[in-house]
């Protein structure tokens, strides 16, 4: 009799299951027509409007697109300033700011060529190579069009403008 009563629910389950199954997938919303990976890219951009802000280095001038963050709202109350960068190992400048910025941390595993990044809370940090990385960093934004990045920096230590806006 047990029996029965479970083959019963059994199949009392398996009938209801392939009744909700066709809802289920109606009700997820898949769109009709895939977008390709270009297509997202462009509609995010156009659904972000980035703040900018440009880096002078010398004669040459790179704007910069900035994550929207605490720590990029804080380093823009510090702006315009002209700093000293020193070289570190082949691959960025860094400089120490005067106060610490509220941090927000990521293991980005990748870093980019114009990645600009806070290390530690007051070490601004400007990228000029793609490299490797298990350092944790806090992302501030990246520079829109790097090429040139790596001579415009030289190997030495270089001043370095930060202001907001546009060229």
């Amino acid at each position: 009799m047990k029996r029965k009563r479970t083959i019963k629910v059994f199949c009392f389950t398996a009938i209801l299951m392939c009744a909700l199954v066709p809802t289920l997938w109606i009700s997820m919303n898949i769109p009709e027509k895939r977008t390709t990976a270009e297509e997202k890219q462009t509609v995010l951009e156009e659904e972000v409007q980035m703040e900018k802000m440009q880096i002078v280095i010398g004669q040459k001038t790179y704007n910069v697109s900035l994550y929207e963050n605490e720590t990029t709202k804080s380093l823009k109350e510090m702006l315009p300033m002209t700093v000293s960068m020193e070289e570190l190992n082949g691959n960025e400048k860094y400089t120490y700011l005067s106060q610490s910025l509220p941090t927000a941390r990521v293991y980005p595993g990748q870093i980019h060529t114009g990645d600009l990044m806070l290390y530690g809370s007051d070490c601004l940090v400007l990228f000029y190579e793609d490299f490797a990385t298990s350092y944790g960093y806090t992302p501030l934004g990246k520079v829109d069009d790097p090429a040139g990045l790596a001579e415009a920096v030289g190997s030495g230590a270089v001043e370095v403008t930060f202001r907001m806006g546009v060229e």
